[in-house]
């Protein structure tokens, strides 16, 4: 009798072993079956192409509207959701909650409107399991914002990527992931703050002055009018400016740096490396005091200042001898 127990606990441990192991499996295959495959644009030498790609997998459980008039103010706050923005002829704004399954009320977003602002709050994103659904939930926030808003714009998620496939003219832009990527068609911003600890920031054109921070990721930006600050720990940063207006900040850890300025270029330059090389077809004296660097003026009436720095890596720098697309 007790060899019989002892095989039956033995029995019981290596079946539930299994079980484990076929959650694990299952959540495992479930999330990257269900990924959404995010809109991105990657730079490849002198060009920039989108790759626009959606998840086909999902079920819409909410769809709410709100008319802005007189709205100044939009926050828009998720814990685990992909977030796209994609532009509106309306004059509301529309938001649609999409999952890989139906959930409960308590998973749903609410919106709500108070003294010229609304505010877009999401549910419980907890993990559901239960039953034979071992799934966790996947979010997938789709926002129609009308291109007539003008206000200011705040966009969180802790955990997923936020895209603006869009044209927008607003005041101030604020987008922050703690992990995920930041995308960006046009806009043009008297302001903006983009932030990512563990994702890439990809943007088509970029007008104002702001701040641009991953701490694990690159910064790509095809066109860029404006000024403003670029900083990432471990990535490397590719940057062709339209217009340098005012002071630029680039700095990163652990990677190289990009730049191209316009033909007509008039400002200074300044680039420190420790590890690296001063490429570029725009020539910088050598400041012997300082290891890998190069400072010069350029044009007849400089007032845009260009810094760069890097700990890790190249520094190369390019003056664009015809306009590009």
């Amino acid at each position: 009798m007790k060899k019989v127990r002892i095989i039956q606990m033995i029995e019981l441990i290596l079946l539930i072993v299994v079980l484990v192991i076929l959650i694990i499996a299952l959540t495992f295959i479930g999330k990257n079956h269900l990924q959404k495959e995010s809109i991105l644009f990657k730079w490849h030498g002198n060009d920039l192409s989108w790759k626009g790609k959606l998840n086909k997998t999902r079920i819409e459980n909410k769809r709410e509207q709100q008319i802005l008039h007189a709205i100044e103010d939009i926050e828009i706050n998720f814990e685990q959701a992909d977030i796209l923005l994609v532009p509106s002829d309306k004059e509301y704004l529309e938001i649609i909650q999409f999952n890989n399954k139906k959930v409960d009320e308590h998973y749903l977003f609410s919106m709500k409107e108070s003294n010229g602002r609304v505010i877009i709050q999401g549910g419980d994103e907890g993990q559901k399991w239960g039953g034979f659904n071992f799934l966790p939930i996947n979010y997938h926030i789709e926002i129609a914002l009308p291109r007539s808003y003008d206000g200011n714009l705040k966009v969180k998620t802790s955990s997923g990527d936020i895209s603006l496939n869009a044209t927008y003219e607003i005041k101030k832009l604020e987008c922050i992931t703690q992990s995920g990527t930041v995308e960006m068609g046009e806009v043009k911003a008297l302001d903006y703050k983009v932030k990512t600890s563990s994702g890439d920031i990809y943007i088509r054109k970029l007008e104002g002055e702001g701040s641009l921070e991953t701490a694990s990721g690159d910064i790509e930006i095809r066109k860029l009018k404006g000024a403003g600050e670029m900083w990432s720990s471990s990535g490397d940063i590719y940057v062709t400016y339209e217009e340098l207006m005012g002071k630029a900040d680039l700095s990163t850890e652990s990677g190289e740096i990009e730049v191209r300025l316009a033909a007509d270029f008039e400002g200074q330059i300044e680039a420190y490396t420790v590890s690296g090389d001063l490429e570029g077809n725009m020539r910088l004296n050598n400041k012997e005091q300082v290891s890998k660097s190069g400072e010069a003026t350029f044009g007849t009436n400089p007032k845009a200042k260009l810094t760069l720095r890097t700990q890790s890596g190249d520094i190369e720098v390019n003056r664009r001898e015809i306009e590009e697309d």
